[in-house]
């Protein structure tokens, strides 16, 4: 099926982070105590919310999460903040607003997943890099989404620049950099 098709035909469901890999989120912020997460692709703050559950589990930490979209901006917001106050919901793009709001701080987790094409993927990434900490995680949402994403997966899952890769349910990419 051509990608905008199966983009059209993809439900709530989904689409949305599922229970299973939402629990995984927030076990890897409880458990590496990220300073910094960084998460492109609010949508309506459901991953947010778990990554927020591990920070406040964690008692430290914060969740920089973009999304331009106005409308999912604000109900993202309110879920989230349902959560815990350790989250700042940025409404523009990554590309609009990493430097202002990161403000020199480094990146310790991030998890991308707003357009999933390479084309995009790729960019993100290379804006996110330069501000990664030393050991930091990088986890791709959909990578099996597109011949596209796979074939982005694979390129990324052997680039030197990591010391390992993963995938978890044909669904998330889990990337690390060396300490």
């Amino acid at each position: 099926m051509p990608w905008a098709d199966r983009e059209m035909a993809r439900s709530s469901e989904e689409v949305r982070s599922q229970p299973r890999m939402g629990r995984l989120f927030a076990w890897l912020a409880a458990t590496r105590s990220p300073g910094v997460i960084v998460e492109v692709g609010t949508a309506f703050g459901i991953s947010g919310m778990y990554w927020v559950a591990g920070l406040e589990q964690a008692g430290a930490g914060t969740l920089l999460t973009f999304d331009p979209n106005e409308t999912w901006h604000e109900i993202a917001a309110r879920n989230i903040a349902r959560i815990g106050a350790r989250a700042t919901a940025v409404p523009r793009t990554v590309e609009a607003g990493l430097g202002d709001v990161l403000a020199g701080r480094r990146i310790d987790l991030c998890f991308i997943d707003a357009i999933h094409t390479e084309a995009f993927v790729t960019a993100q990434l290379d804006l996110l890099f330069p501000h990664l900490s030393p050991s930091a995680l990088v986890l791709l949402d959909d990578i099996t989404f597109s011949d596209d994403m796979a074939a982005c997966w694979r390129t990324l899952a052997a680039d030197a620049r990591f010391c390992a890769a993963l995938s978890l349910d044909s669904r998330v990419g889990i990337l690390e950099l060396p300490a």
